[in-house]
């Protein structure tokens, strides 16, 4: 019987054979720290009420805007 040790990075969901590889992996991922001025339609307009737009804030600082597709 072999034995496997393997690990996942818990962002990406990438598997990796060494520690290392892994912990480069999630460090190298952003992660939001803040929500800045969502942006909403108004509920007779749009009656799924969620954001149109977000704006947040990274782990690294820097502000990025997401936009909803559908």
């Amino acid at each position: 019987m072999k034995v496997t040790t393997k690990y996942v990075c818990e962002y990406c969901n990438t598997e990796y054979a060494t520690e290392d590889k892994c912990v480069a992996c999630e460090s190298g991922h952003k992660t939001v720290t803040d929500i800045i001025t969502p942006q909403y339609k108004a509920i007779g307009v749009d009656k799924t009420g969620y954001p149109l737009r977000l704006a947040v804030v990274m782990s690294n600082g820097a502000t990025v805007l997401y936009r909803r597709e559908s």
